[in-house]
């Protein structure tokens, strides 16, 4: 057995330059050896980074790509915000599922925290069904809106009860948020291999029928039958299958020919 080598294996460690991370780290501290105030833009960029690494896992999902690492994500997320602070913008991009575009309309109005947390949390239990592959948008959606809450002036405005609660729902959120992850890294990886399985699969019984069809001119159709038994391994039930959709192409084949046959009549007998 060809021993593989761990690199090719995980695409998550490759050509990784340690001095963009550094520098990330750095300035992460800063923020954190700055005012308490401070502290709030730490948590709310920690959520935006779970919330950016949530958006490529959907749209990875959807594509069967790869998943990037944590460390590989945040520093995708750290230059798209510098890049964007450089053209005078302090934001960054994330895919939104439309199920959720009304609530992203919510946000932009400024809400106070209480309509907040009234209005975006009340599923936060359904995000725990991981199996479905809406907890992914569902996580993305409170990463979002406890990343709002966690803004200055925002945060400023709650009583004590809600900023426990703001703060309180940090880490579930962010829990949950990577339980999906990794359970949604494990499954695409498991999708991967059952769409190649299915083309292959497609691919020989679409070989397998053309090799009968070809028989079929030659030979009876017991003759066919047990020939494919022998020399392609198909049991009985299988060849008869692969029969019945042959004569189904064929039928199809001529009722497409005669259509097209009375429509070019119909079109003469116009003209």
């Amino acid at each position: 057995m060809t021993k593989s080598n761990d690199k090719e294996l995980n695409h998550a460690i490759e050509n990784i330059n340690n001095e963009p991370f550094f520098d990330l780290l750095a300035q992460s501290a800063l923020i954190l050896l700055g005012t308490p105030i401070n502290l709030l833009t730490w948590r709310g960029l920690q959520l935006n980074q779970t919330a950016k690494r949530l958006s490529e896992c959907i749209m990875e999902i959807k594509e069967h790509g790869f998943i990037s690492s944590s460390v590989e994500s945040r520093l995708k997320l750290y230059d798209e915000m510098r890049q964007n602070y450089l053209n005078g913008e302090f934001a960054f991009n994330v895919t939104i599922s439309p199920d959720f575009q009304d609530g992203m309309e919510f946000l932009g109005e400024d809400p106070t925290p209480t309509k907040v947390l009234n209005y975006a949390f009340n599923n936060l239990l359904e995000a725990k069904k991981l199996d479905k592959e809406t907890s992914l948008d569902l996580c993305l959606w409170h990463c979002i809106n406890l990343s709002y809450l966690f803004v200055d002036d925002v945060f400023a405005q709650a009583t004590d009860i809600e900023k426990a609660t703001i703060l309180s729902l940090e880490p579930l959120v962010t829990q949950i948020a990577y339980e999906a992850i990794g359970y949604w890294t494990a499954k695409l990886e498991t999708k991967k291999t059952n769409k190649e399985n299915k083309k292959t699969s497609t691919e020989k019984k679409e070989a397998n029928k053309a090799i009968l069809k070809k028989w079929l001119e030659t030979m009876t159709p017991d003759q066919c039958r047990i020939k494919a038994q022998t020399e392609l391994g198909i049991k009985d039930r299988t060849y008869l299958n692969y029969i019945r959709e042959l004569n189904e192409e064929k039928n199809q084949k001529n009722r497409d020919a005669k259509t097209a046959f009375l429509r070019k009549n119909d079109v003469s007998a116009k003209s």
